[in-house]
């Protein structure tokens, strides 16, 4: 049974749900943005290496973004703040 529930909300406002669905050559993921009229267009559809591909972008940018939100944190401490938080290193 597909999933009608949405998996996540982009930063677009777009509805987006996540089935595995039987494709000619066996499953595939399918990535479909929920419509207004809550019928579904598909935006991706992944076979085992494109999701593979898609883990891995994801991945890199968890950890941009990691690094981009902590060094924005990190920017506006003092450096007794730095100190703190770092110790006598």
């Amino acid at each position: 049974m597909p999933n009608k529930k949405p998996l996540f909300t982009d930063v677009n406002r777009v509805e987006v749900i996540a089935n595995i669905v039987t494709g000619e050559k066996g499953p595939v993921l399918s990535l479909d943005k929920i419509e207004e009229d809550g019928t579904f267009s598909n935006i991706l559809l992944l076979n085992i290496y494109d999701a593979k591909h898609l883990s891995e972008a994801c991945t890199r940018y968890l950890g941009q973004s990691f690094i981009a939100n902590f060094d924005g944190f990190t920017s506006g401490l003092s450096a007794k703040d730095h100190e703190d938080i770092h110790g006598d290193d």
